[in-house]
């Protein structure tokens, strides 16, 4: 186990991923409360699909306007003040975000995620009591699907309850089985408890989704054993954390691969063995690139 390991565990939940839009879609409405039909207009309440959609594929002003004229013709539209709250959410615009959630949990947004969305702002604004509130409400009312339950871990990590963190992302994981944040943030929270197995595996998942994930590969080489002079490579990185937030900052997006992963390798390899930061040309033009697995 490397030197640098009981250094490494309080970097591992700051980098848990705050789940994507881009599932919102997929949100199931089964669970939803019982109790609560979702309506305060004397319609039963049905999801704005369209609107979804477009957030899922972040075509923020396209679902924004959706959104607009849904309340323009029906003010107590519960789920176009839930869309409009990711679409502020996702723009860090936390404070407004939580007025929506709230707005839509008053015209009786039925779904578990207009409270999981609420326990994420507030989350978000430090006010972890109000935050696990609505997290307990949200899990009274069974919530199946990935989005959902991937958030509900994040918020979890994010207040510091670790444990409760992962069964919700082995649930994410069993519902979104595709998606490498839900795997990234399983391995984060397993690292943090001291699971560096069942981390690794998790890691090692989410690589296979997404071979370009530089945090993925970062940790998994920071809990993989090392010879003494790696070890020594990965304790000097850890006692000046910059590198590794310059790393974690700069990894290959899907739009720019080679430019991201240009700007991330002088980081990476001031703090990882370069074996572990060698890359390799996958198709033609040589613009696209991919980290070489371990």
């Amino acid at each position: 186990m490397p030197v640098a390991l009981l250094q490494t565990v309080r970097f591992a939940v700051s980098c848990v991923r705050t789940p994507g839009a881009a599932n919102i879609g997929r949100m199931s409405t089964d669970n939803q409360n019982p109790g609560n039909d979702g309506r305060s207009s004397g319609r039963p309440f049905a999801p704005l699909q369209p609107a979804r959609q477009l957030l899922g594929e972040k075509r923020y002003r396209e679902a924004h306007a959706y959104c607009r004229n849904a309340l323009e013709q029906d003010p107590d539209c519960a789920d176009a003040f839930f869309v409009l709250g990711i679409i502020n959410y996702e723009h860090n615009q936390f404070e407004r975000a939580l007025k929506l959630f709230e707005r839509a949990l008053e015209k009786g947004h039925p779904e578990p995620g207009a409270h999981v969305q609420a326990a994420r702002c507030y989350a978000k604004l430090t006010l972890p009591k109000q935050a696990l509130i609505h997290i307990e409400a949200a899990i009274k009312l069974q919530p199946s699907d990935g989005f959902t339950l991937a958030s509900i871990g994040a918020t979890l990590s994010a207040l510091d309850r670790h444990e409760e963190a992962v069964a919700f992302h082995r649930q994410a994981a069993t519902a979104s089985s595709n998606d490498p944040i839900v795997f990234f943030n399983l391995g984060s929270s397993l690292q943090f408890i001291g699971d560096f197995e069942g981390a690794r595996k998790a890691y090692r998942t989410c690589l296979q989704f997404a071979p370009q994930y530089i945090p993925a590969r970062a940790y998994l080489a920071l809990i993989t054993k090392h010879s003494p002079e790696q070890n020594e490579t990965l304790k000097a990185g850890f006692n000046s954390p910059m590198p590794l937030q310059k790393c974690m900052r700069t990894w290959p997006t899907r739009q720019q691969p080679w430019t991201g992963w240009t700007r991330a390798r002088p980081w990476c390899v001031r703090i990882f063995p370069v074996s572990e930061c060698r890359i390799r040309p996958v198709s033609k033009p040589p613009k696209r690139c991919a980290i070489r697995s371990a």
